[in-house]
């Protein structure tokens, strides 16, 4: 899904339909062109209302670049930090630490292409120092300040010590 923004919501989402690259001089726009570049083109289906309007809340952020998500991300997100989640493995990771009251934040990388049998996360759960991203097949990737970056699947990371000082 494609998002198309107001000031205060996300409102309207639209379907991508293809996918090009295409040279910047190619598409057809009121800017400037400066560079002539390779760029990816999204056809779109028609622009609709979503269901529910997803808020910007203070403190929100998304890429400046590359605002788009799946639609699950869009089907589930009551925020706009939350619209990234693309996966399902992220969205369990965000459920879990909702339900065990641990304190987060997200930081969403740029979009990327995925391979579509194992797709990972784009989002950073920031919990204190610790950081941690779905990384497909791998599980999720912990990252700590002095550590050995680790993988473990999200049942190793609820046995895991790494979120207790993180409980609200």
């Amino acid at each position: 899904m494609i998002l198309c923004n107001k000031p205060s919501a996300n409102v309207y989402g639209a379907d991508a339909l293809a996918v090009e690259i295409v040279r910047r001089s190619d598409i057809k726009t009121l800017r400037l062109v400066r560079r002539n570049g390779p760029m990816i083109m999204y056809r779109l289906g028609p622009v609709n209302r979503i269901p529910t309007a997803i808020p910007f809340c203070p403190g929100a952020y998304m890429p400046a670049q590359g605002r788009w998500t799946t639609r699950l991300g869009l089907e589930r997100a009551k925020s706009i930090n939350e619209v990234a989640l693309e996966t399902e493995a992220e969205w369990r990771l965000l459920e879990w630490l909702r339900a065990n009251g641990i304190k987060y934040t997200l930081r969403a990388e740029p979009p990327k292409r995925q391979d579509l049998e194992n797709p990972q996360g784009r989002v950073w759960f920031h919990l204190g120092p610790t950081h941690v991203r779905h990384s497909g097949p791998n599980g999720y990737l912990i990252r700590q300040p002095g550590r050995a970056d680790q993988y473990l699947s999200l049942e190793g990371l609820k046995d895991s010590q790494i979120n207790s000082s993180y409980v609200t």
